[in-house]
């Protein structure tokens, strides 16, 4: 446990918790009681990789989502349906259906007009943008409506932030707007290119991608450029505990982490990529609009679901647990 305090060594220890399963769990009690929010965030994350008998997490994660520091409260988040049992991908098509993919069974949660992007909150309701009616909508399990705002400009992305703020990606607006509950803007900043996607970060800072213009930006509360990756075309990008940044490049064909220098680490290569995001047991989840997979650290195939026109995809938890043969046309090449 003392290495989730040892910098260079916390990913490893994540992933040496995470296959420890329901073993690891007396070790995470103890470690989310620790005051260091450094330590409570890589606890918490390796929390959302658990797949199993770990609900009596659900209590301390649940109280740290209430954190006042920003990153705990964020990992909590992550953490939260996983301690829940919720683990899988939640996927937008299309055809307005919201799906709920485990690795056991498949549900139609929802279906909606013209959706991008669907979350799935915490407390168990539904938070979907469209890019067509210009509108986000917060709803129910059964599709009651409890809060909903218009009159965006191709809104793609939406983010609930533990305030209970509500981040909008503007698309053809060209802007981000964090809102309150009640519409009024509480922080917004102009981009140069079509936002595709925007995450709140530890920091305080907001991770954006612009499609158009190629690259991924750190702006700061005033709007400040703090942080750029610049690529043709990247379509996501997150950033991880250690600093490093996910991002995936849908023009060239892979997936690159970036160090904070913008040096790359790693490129893994995967035909038309949209959205990728790296488990806490090292593995990846991977969307190419028609295909979801998980591969493992060696950038093997270790999963796969096929669907027409993911829009948009949320990573649940630990995400599909039990691996299964993909089609071998489907294997990244690592580079």
């Amino acid at each position: 446990m003392r290495e989730l305090a040892e910098p260079g060594k916390q990913n490893a220890a994540v992933a040496g918790l995470v296959a420890l399963g329901d073993a690891a769990v007396p070790a995470l009690h103890k470690a989310l009681l620790d005051r260091r929010s450094d330590v409570l965030q890589w606890a918490l994350f390796a929390c959302s990789g658990l797949h199993g008998d770990c609900a009596s997490l659900r209590a301390p994660v649940e109280r740290l989502l209430a954190s006042k520091d920003l990153g705990v409260a964020l990992m909590a988040r992550r953490a939260w349906h996983a301690v829940e049992g919720r683990n899988g991908v939640l996927l937008t098509l299309s055809n307005g259906n919201v799906v709920l993919v485990t690795d056991t069974s498949e549900k139609v949660l929802l279906t909606l007009p013209n959706p991008f992007h669907t979350e799935l909150l915490p407390n168990g309701n539904l938070l979907t943008v469209s890019h067509t009616t210009g509108s986000i909508r917060e709803l129910l399990p059964d599709g009651k409506e409890v809060w909903t705002l218009g009159g965006f400009q191709q809104a793609v992305d939406c983010k609930r932030l533990p305030d209970g703020n509500t981040m909008v990606c503007n698309h053809t607006g060209q802007t981000v707007v964090e809102l309150k509950p009640d519409g009024s803007v509480a922080w917004s900043t102009e981009t140069g290119g079509n936002p595709l996607g925007a995450d709140r970060l530890a920091n305080g800072n907001t991770l954006i991608v612009e499609f158009n213009q190629g690259g991924v930006i750190e702006v700061n509360r005033n709007g400040k450029t703090v942080w750029s990756f610049g690529s043709p075309h990247l379509s996501s990008a997150s950033r991880q505990l250690d600093g490093t940044t996910l991002v995936t490049d849908r023009q060239m064909d892979r997936i690159r982490l970036v160090g904070p220098d913008g040096k790359v680490q790693r490129t893994w290569k995967c035909d038309g990529v949209l959205h990728a995001e790296l488990l806490p047991n090292g593995h990846l989840v991977v969307n190419r609009n028609d295909t979801v997979l998980v591969l493992d650290d060696r950038a093997l195939p270790l999963w796969v679901t096929e669907r027409r026109e993911i829009r948009g995809m949320q990573v649940l938890g630990a995400g599909p647990f039990r691996a299964n043969a993909a089609p071998a046309s489907t294997e990244p090449q690592k580079q």
